[in-house]
């Protein structure tokens, strides 16, 4: 699980969908084998770094000119006093190059984040609090609140395709049992697995896609828009089955975001 130990070490599981996507040697398609995007302007690499230089950790998304939503299990192990975000198009895997435009800023994670593989509510959250508003970026929005428990009970989720876009690896060899690529923004659509209280799964044996590692923490949106329902959180160990998203449309998520969206009606 290389791009630097959570692509370093938060991909501290083998399963953690740290997430970026694999490609077996069957064929299933991942961020992987999905396509370079630049159209989501809002979705960016975490950077992180060490005496040795920056290096990209995991994916996000912009909720708010100062809001970088992840996921918890990035900061894992990661300095507390800042970490940078870039929405640039490519910031290497895993190290940074020095021409990628950097956003400083201070992480939260939830309080009660233990374990990402954990039931029920993981806890799985995290914003990087930016010192300055990001200029000529939109951002992606929020779901109202039980969007997808909703469209569960209405009986329509298998029928919808969810987009994911994350810096994650693009490929995994089998020969080898390695992964390969990854630093650039890719996107891919991925289809319904089922629906929990806390999670939502992605069938990732299909020809349409899936995440892997190194876009842990990046969006799941609903279709092309960019309403953001998931996190991607964890998956199989080669990205290949299934991805773990934590649902970002349920009251604990949404409690833990209100504090950093002062401005956001939580109705």
């Amino acid at each position: 699980m290389e791009v630097r130990a959570h692509m370093k070490n938060s991909i501290r599981t083998i399963a953690a969908a740290a997430a970026l996507f694999a490609l077996p040697a069957s064929g299933a398609q991942a961020i992987t084998n999905g396509t370079a995007t630049t159209n989501h302007d809002y979705v960016g690499a975490l950077v992180s770094h060490d005496d040795t230089g920056r290096y990209l950790i995991c994916t996000g998304t912009l909720i708010s000119p100062t809001v970088f939503m992840t996921a918890a299990h990035c900061l894992v192990d990661e300095p507390t006093d800042y970490l940078e975000v870039s929405f640039d198009s490519f910031v290497g895997a895993p190290d940074v190059g020095p021409d990628v435009t950097l956003h400083r800023g201070t992480p939260y994670g939830h309080p009660a984040f233990e374990d990402e593989t954990a039931p029920g509510d993981t806890h799985d959250i995290a914003v990087i609090v930016l010192d300055e508003p990001v200029k000529g970026v939109k951002t992606a929005k929020l779901p109202s609140k039980n969007a997808l428990t909703k469209l569960a009970r209405r009986d329509v989720l298998d029928e919808l395709r969810f987009g994911v876009v994350g810096y994650g690896r693009e490929g995994y060899d089998a020969a080898s049992d390695e992964f390969f690529g990854g630093g650039g923004k890719r996107f891919a659509f991925t289809a319904f697995g089922k629906l929990e209280d806390f999670k939502l799964f992605n069938d990732q044996t299909g020809s349409t896609g899936g995440t892997c590692r190194g876009d842990s923490g990046g969006p799941v949106f609903l279709g092309a828009g960019r309403v953001v329902v998931g996190i991607v959180s964890d998956g199989d160990e080669t990205c290949m089955e299934h991805g773990v998203n934590y649902r970002t449309d349920t009251k604990s998520a949404r409690s833990f975001l209100k504090p950093f969206l002062k401005s956001r009606d939580d109705d």
